[in-house]
């Protein structure tokens, strides 16, 4: 029988929950200030706010597109989302046919379309460098599985936020050169922000 420790740096559970809500407030934020813009979004998708969270906005595939979009311009043709879903719709089972003659239902269709909306996302997602996207699938982020949605979201606010560290934004990253080494300055202005 093994002794039983107890790590006194762990976070006490009480406060997992206050912390995963800082997160979450801190990318809806984000996401926010990212898309205020796009007019596109107003009012289903943006403001984010309590009423509004984060997971149900991202829920039909349109706000994640239009941030990848914000992020990585001209990666993903908006023209091809289905904008009008219901989100009502998206919080139910998994829709099935009731029978194979008969027509889907509101549900199915909007389920469907969702769907297809994170499909193009994530197959956006995994063609582009730097993002990796394993084991998160279109109906995790409709039924809103926290861990994995905010693991989508953490990269594309990293991205977003590593885009504006370059040589020209901020002249003092030349004092990492290690001249000793071999290094020079157009090897460090030749390197990509995630470099």
């Amino acid at each position: 029988m093994s002794p039983a420790y107890q790590d006194v740096a762990l976070t006490p559970v009480s406060d997992a929950s206050h912390a995963m809500e800082s997160e979450v407030q801190a990318y809806a934020e984000h996401v926010s200030n990212l898309l205020v813009e796009d007019k596109a979004l107003w009012p289903k998708y943006l403001p984010i706010t309590p009423t509004n969270d984060l997971f149900t906005a991202l829920q039909d595939g349109v706000l994640l597109s239009h941030l990848i979009n914000a992020i990585r311009p001209g990666s993903i043709t908006l023209s091809k989302l289905s904008l009008n879903i219901n989100p009502h719709h998206l919080s139910a089972a998994a829709p099935t046919h009731p029978s194979p003659t008969s027509p889907p239902s509101a549900a199915t269709k909007d389920f469907f379309e969702a769907t297809a909306n994170h499909n193009l996302a994530l197959d956006t997602l995994k063609s582009l460098p730097h993002f990796v996207v394993v084991n998160v699938s279109s109906q995790d982020l409709i039924r809103k599985k926290p861990d994995l949605v905010l693991g989508v979201i953490w990269q594309l606010v990293r991205a977003h936020l590593v885009s504006s560290v370059n040589v020209p934004a901020h002249p003092e990253l030349i004092r990492l050169i290690d001249t000793e080494n071999g290094e020079t300055l157009s090897a460090l202005v030749g390197l990509s922000s995630e470099q």
